[in-house]
């Protein structure tokens, strides 16, 4: 019998024992439970934060997507322009160093005869008003 008794009793001990290491861990458990509630709530406003974040950004990227699209637009106009300017500005080239020739050609008696002349021929007044233009 007494054997009986001692195995009850060291079972009743082992339950007793058991119940309290349950109840600590659950206690543990329930403080666990409200630290990580309270992470989830702040991650969860983090998360809120980020969505509002990223929509404001996703406008402003769209935003600037169509600012590029004038932007390369207007590039393109610009090289566009360059390109026929600097043509152009080939194509006169060889005419003003021609003009320049022909203004270094001319000696000042040769505009002292001009001057006499009481009808000049057509254009020589337009070569007067570039050769004042060039020398002021």
């Amino acid at each position: 019998m007494q054997t009986k008794i001692n195995r009850l009793s060291d079972g009743l001990d082992k339950l007793r024992m058991t119940a309290e290491t349950v109840a600590e861990i659950s206690a543990a458990l329930e403080e666990q439970l409200v630290i990580a509630n309270e992470k989830k709530a702040t991650a969860e406003e983090i998360a809120e934060n980020v969505a509002v974040e990223k929509a404001s950004v996703d406008e402003e990227n769209a935003a600037a997507k169509i600012e590029e699209i004038a932007c390369n637009k207007i590039a393109t106009e610009v090289k566009l322009f360059q390109k026929n300017t600097a043509d152009d500005l080939a194509k006169a080239e060889p005419a003003v160093t021609e003009a320049m020739k022909a203004l270094d050609s001319l000696k000042v008696k040769e505009l002292g005869e001009a001057k006499t002349m009481s009808k000049p021929p057509a254009g020589v007044d337009d070569v007067f008003a570039a050769v004042s233009e060039e020398c002021s």
